[in-house]
């Protein structure tokens, strides 16, 4: 009985030990392909996000600060985006980018991406991969905004509702 748990606690931290090395490769890999891919052109669809959400938060909290909500706005913006490119966030940030890449992907996935870029259409990808969020973007527009034209009026109507209701309208 004590050898068959000895067996078992050395099979334990054997394999407990191969999943290491197997997560430091896959995370290693991972930091490869983020190499790759980490650009502030996709950030900048969430600093905006967190700009709005701060933003509303600042000014629903202080009414007072209307009249200076463009100004406040952009300068919340360019302080985002200052703080983003700080190296102690993006070191941070991509230690979380590879954790969750090396999660997702096997450490042989992550090589065949990271080998992906290292091509010539892999380069041309990274290249236009701006200008085909923007065309994109540009198309979509119209259609987005004529689909979702029926849900913001319903919430804009709801908003103003309790604005009213709240006596901060009249």
């Amino acid at each position: 009985m004590t050898t068959l748990l000895a067996i078992s606690a050395i099979t334990a931290f054997a394999l407990n030990v191969s999943a290491q090395n197997s997560n430091h490769a896959s995370t290693k890999a991972a930091y490869e392909v983020i190499k790759y891919t980490n650009d502030l052109y996709e950030d900048m669809d969430l600093i905006g996000k967190m700009t709005n959400v701060m933003g509303a938060q600042i000014f629903e909290a202080n009414p007072k600060t209307a009249p200076y909500r463009d100004v406040l706005s952009q300068a919340l913006k360019e302080a985002l985006l200052e703080s983003w490119q700080d190296p102690e966030f993006q070191k941070e940030r991509n230690a979380i980018m590879a954790s969750v890449y090396a999660e997702i992907f096997s450490e042989k996935e992550l090589k065949e991406i990271s080998d992906f870029y290292k091509t010539e259409t892999g380069q041309k990808y990274l290249k236009l991969k701006p200008l085909a969020k923007e065309l994109t973007d540009e198309r979509l527009q119209p259609i987005t905004m004529k689909l979702l034209a029926p849900v913001i009026n319903r919430n804009i109507a709801a908003k103003f509702a309790q604005l009213r209701h709240e006596g901060k309208i009249p």
